[in-house]
């Protein structure tokens, strides 16, 4: 078990990290595709604002792997 200050570390890191707009537009994906949500064919990811291109960017490696 590590110290005080590194569990906190530990934690802050991994929320920021799940809010981050690439991973969590990732995750949305990923959990709608599992689900088998989205009929075959084309997904389109409109995003707008300062977080934009992050957005897109997590859909982009979804596409890759998928």
């Amino acid at each position: 078990m590590g110290s005080l200050r590194e569990d906190a570390e530990k934690i802050i890191a991994q929320a920021i990290q799940s809010v981050l707009p690439d991973q969590a537009v990732e995750q949305a994906l990923q959990k709608a595709l599992q689900k088998k949500e989205f009929c075959k064919g084309n997904i389109y990811v409109v995003a707008a604002g300062k977080a934009a291109w992050q957005m897109a960017n997590g859909q982009c490696s979804l596409r890759a792997v998928g």
